[in-house]
């Protein structure tokens, strides 16, 4: 940073996570928010930022940096725990779940995440006529996939996209940042043949939660075969000389 700005990288992160996690209406109100909190954890004499303006074009400027550098140190620390948090069983097990957040609706996120903005070539619908449907289309939500620590209930990793983006392939994108030993867990939006191949050949073991629509097999094996061993095997797989995916089946029953 400039050696004449009052900001600094920890400065600038404290205020980024609380002004993004503050309750109050405006943006203006909780930039203020967050200054006045960090003023009372660090001391009544530290130094105040400029303005929500310059904080808004500081942060433009280093956020990519700084959520990379913010990303490992939260691991190390997580990972510095007690190991009864970090494992489970001898794994170390993660969460991963996409949903959609609603936007402001600026012309900037219009262009970038509105239904409207999606390929016109898949919706040739006539518009509608209604104020409340012409709303609803052009409402402008961001896709958010995030990967989060089980034990420790806390994020490790994130992936953002417009409202159509897959949640599979976030998840993909994000197995290189997991540890030895790590349990992928999903519901049944993450299964298929290619998602479960990938993320066992990446050295991580996978949990899903699957449906009547999800096709197991079982005795394909030549020799004896325990209990609630099944197998995923498309056609298409079979076809390519792909091999079977190997998975024990767990039967929960509600009461």
């Amino acid at each position: 940073m400039r050696k004449q700005s009052t900001w600094t990288p920890q400065w600038l992160t404290w205020t980024a996570i609380l002004w993004a996690w503050s309750n109050e209406s405006t943006l203006l109100e909780r930039f203020a928010c967050a200054q006045r909190l960090i003023q009372h954890l660090q001391s009544e004499s530290a130094k105040t930022a400029t303005s929500y303006q310059a904080f808004m074009k500081v942060l433009i400027r280093w956020t990519g940096p700084l959520i990379t550098t913010l990303q490992v140190t939260l691991r190390k620390r997580m990972e510095s725990l007690s190991s009864d948090d970090w494992m489970r069983q001898g794994f170390v097990v993660f969460g991963v779940d996409g949903s959609k957040v609603s936007l402001p609706r600026t012309k900037s996120n219009q262009q970038a995440y509105s239904h409207a903005r999606q390929d016109s070539k898949h919706n040739r619908r006539k518009k509608p006529n209604d104020r409340a449907a012409t709303k609803k289309i052009e409402q402008s939500q961001v896709f958010l996939t995030t990967l989060f620590h089980v034990g420790l209930n806390l994020p490790w990793d994130w992936r953002t996209g417009p409202a159509d983006s897959s949640e599979r392939a976030h998840a993909l994108e994000m197995l290189d940042s997991l540890p030895e030993n790590a349990l992928l867990t999903g519901d049944a939006g993450f299964v298929g043949y290619g998602f479960a191949r990938t993320v066992l050949e990446s050295g991580s073991q996978l949990l899903v939660r699957v449906g009547a629509n999800v096709k197991l097999l079982k005795k394909l094996g030549y020799v004896r075969e325990s209990n609630g061993i099944v197998y995923v095997w498309t056609d298409k797989a079979a076809r390519s000389e792909q091999p079977p995916l190997v998975f024990r089946l767990v039967v929960v029953q509600s009461t």
